[in-house]
């Protein structure tokens, strides 16, 4: 189904009787795709695609719909073991996020998930890191081991070196309480990304936290 079918199909539901096809054209001309004309303010889609406030405020309540029920399946999920089962559990969150949000992902010394922690929501190119916020979380579930992550809403797929001082500043703060930082994901543009290899963080700083620690050798396993 392209964008365009289903978005007249939304707004035909939600306004029967505007011109749901002439309407998700416009807003597809102006936005370019689905997501965006989700995530575009709902005056925009009242003045550009002629939608009734209502009509306007519910489709761009969908996002945070889609991020609830994301968040909602990640405290179900039973356990987490490897990165790719981290990334299927933390890029539901960032759907249709526009600006930079902490999520902390807490779990027991086998994987299983104790909490999904919303630490912090910033603007669209950055988020403040609150050492003490990890560190609350981690007391309040009394989490062994835990996966920091974050998204870039303009899609830069790279770590910066603020993301990279946070990573250290948690493991060595994490460390004496006898808790592991797994990994730091970056998620953009609905990929995951791993810390582990990146060329400025050093390998090490994982591995020593717990040496033969199963999650942690077995973390970049499928």
């Amino acid at each position: 189904m392209t964008d365009e079918l289903l978005l007249a199909r939304l707004i035909a539901r939600l306004q029967p009787r505007a011109d749901a096809v002439d309407a998700a054209r416009r807003l597809l001309d102006i936005h370019g795709s689905l997501g965006p004309v989700l995530e575009a303010d709902p005056r925009d889609l009242s003045r550009v695609g002629g939608l009734n406030p209502n009509a306007a405020q519910i489709l761009s309540l969908i996002p945070q719909l889609a991020r609830y029920m994301a968040q909602e399946r990640s405290r179900a999920l039973l356990r987490v073991r490897n990165f790719a089962q981290a990334a299927a559990c933390l890029r539901g969150l960032y759907l249709g996020a526009k600006n930079e949000c902490f999520y902390l992902l807490c779990l027991d010394r086998e994987g299983l998930v104790l909490d999904c922690a919303l630490l912090q929501q910033g603007t669209v190119d950055e988020t403040p890191f609150y050492l003490r916020r990890v560190l609350e979380a981690v007391l309040r579930c009394s989490a062994q081991s835990v996966v920091l992550s974050h998204n870039h809403p303009s899609g830069t797929s790279s770590f910066s070196a603020a993301d990279i001082q946070c990573t250290q500043g948690a493991i060595n703060a994490l460390l004496p309480l006898g808790v592991a930082v797994l990994d730091h994901v970056l998620v953009a543009d609905g990929r995951a990304y791993t810390l582990h290899g990146h060329p400025s963080f050093p390998e090490e700083l994982f591995s020593h936290q717990r040496p033969g620690d199963a999650l942690i050798a077995g973390w970049l396993r499928d």
